[in-house]
């Protein structure tokens, strides 16, 4: 797997940078492109993240854009910058709902959860829920309650629209379940020293360091990947999460495509 690069002479990001789309450069020397490559509230590969995503909204690719706003959110979460994530959890939300026609099912949509019935409502109401847009967000979840899905995607509809009356914008842990085959199992704390030592100086070990810190006696530490069909789509987003009375405190990614 690569990581999301950056060309370091225009500024192009995307997952191989050789393969340039030379139609995409009025959108590469954009003011607003230009600005989010320098924006000192977001770490680089963030900043990296969330111009794909402008590059994919301006190649017609919507859902590969989606997804890739909601990674940039999520990675926001994991360093604790919860303002910033909300903006682009929001931006995600946008971007998904954009996709939709009247009448279309969220199943039918592109990315890891096609095929599988609720799975993508589950994904916009987080969204909703996490940028603090509530309506919007229980909208989408009384829609996928009111159709015939399993009754684990009910449940999380349902656990969805519990944060919300609590207004809770915070991050869930990553579920284990049969339809979207995420896998997750508990380590100690000690797996993550031993990322640390092996890099030492680089990217993982400073990101690593950072996640150790946060971590408190009591806590739980949780490894998590999802499956290598939705790699392109999620950026193939594996790592390790600290959960603390039932909320992320903390995500170190260690995997992206």
């Amino acid at each position: 797997m690569g990581a999301m690069e950056r060309c370091p002479s225009c500024g192009y990001c995307s997952y191989n940078v050789a393969e340039f789309d030379k139609q995409l450069r009025p959108v590469i020397e954009s003011a607003a492109y230009r600005s989010q490559l320098v924006d000192a509230r977001y770490p680089e590969y963030v900043s990296n993240f969330i111009c794909a995503g402008m590059l994919a909204e301006a190649a017609g690719r919507q859902a590969d854009a989606g997804w890739t706003y909601l990674f940039a959110a999520w990675v926001l979460d994991g360093d604790g910058k919860g303002e910033l994530a909300r903006a682009w959890h929001g931006k995600a939300a946008d971007t998904f709902v954009a996709l939709l026609g009247e009448g279309q099912l969220f199943g039918e949509q592109p990315g890891p959860f096609a095929g599988h019935p609720g799975e993508f409502e589950i994904v916009v109401s987080d969204c909703l829920r996490q940028a603090g847009r509530w309506a919007e967000a229980l909208q989408v979840i009384e829609r996928g309650l009111s159709r015939s899905y399993e009754d684990d995607i009910h449940k999380r509809l349902a656990r969805q629209r519990a944060l919300i009356q609590r207004r809770d914008t915070g991050p869930v842990p990553v579920k284990l379940t049969p339809t979207n085959e995420y896998q997750e199992r508990p380590v100690s704390i000690e797996e993550i020293d031993e990322l640390i030592g092996p890099a030492e100086h680089g990217w993982l070990a400073i990101e690593a360091r950072s996640f150790r810190e946060k971590f408190k006696p009591g806590d739980t530490v949780i490894e998590f990947c999802n499956p290598r069909s939705s790699w392109q789509a999620l950026a193939g987003r594996a790592g390790y999460q600290i959960v603390r009375d039932g909320k992320v405190i903390a995500t170190l990614i260690t995997a992206m495509n």
